[in-house]
């Protein structure tokens, strides 16, 4: 039953492109991270601050989650993350851009700091963010009672 309801669910999403859409960014999200201590280690820096100045409600610093297509619980992990990391990523890719950093690191691997801060203050793709974080969270625990 469990994967049935994923096989369906994933069928309907694929569907819908504003999704494909938000899915593309959380992947390009997580490799502007996870491949580059600098940027990681900027990230942290970046929280760090935020908790100093009363911004940031963890304890310890998060990092972006990597949405493995296939498993409800990996895609939920990644929404949550990029969701309470919103306001530290778009800090981040701003001071990357703005201080020229992203050009220097001349990582031509994956998306850009300009596109991807472009890509996160699209209103759709945050309305989309907070529309999946809730539905993946429904999802879950249905998955967890059937």
């Amino acid at each position: 039953m469990n994967h049935r309801l994923q096989l369906a669910v994933s069928k309907a999403f694929g569907s819908v492109k504003a999704i494909d859409s938000v899915d593309e960014l959380l992947t390009a999200l997580w490799k502007y991270y996870h491949y580059s201590t600098i940027k990681a280690g900027s990230l942290d820096a970046i929280q760090d601050l935020m908790r100093e100045l009363g911004g940031l409600d963890t304890k310890q610093n998060l990092k972006v989650k990597k949405a493995v297509h296939t498993r409800w619980l990996s895609h939920e992990n990644a929404l949550q993350s990029i969701r309470k990391l919103y306001e530290a990523i778009c800090m981040d890719l701003e001071n990357a851009v703005t201080s020229g950093r992203d050009k220097a690191l001349g990582d031509n691997a994956g998306a850009s700091a300009g596109v991807l801060l472009k890509l996160m203050k699209q209103y759709d793709k945050l309305f989309y963010i907070y529309l999946l974080c809730d539905i993946c969270s429904v999802l879950s625990r249905l998955t967890l009672c059937v």
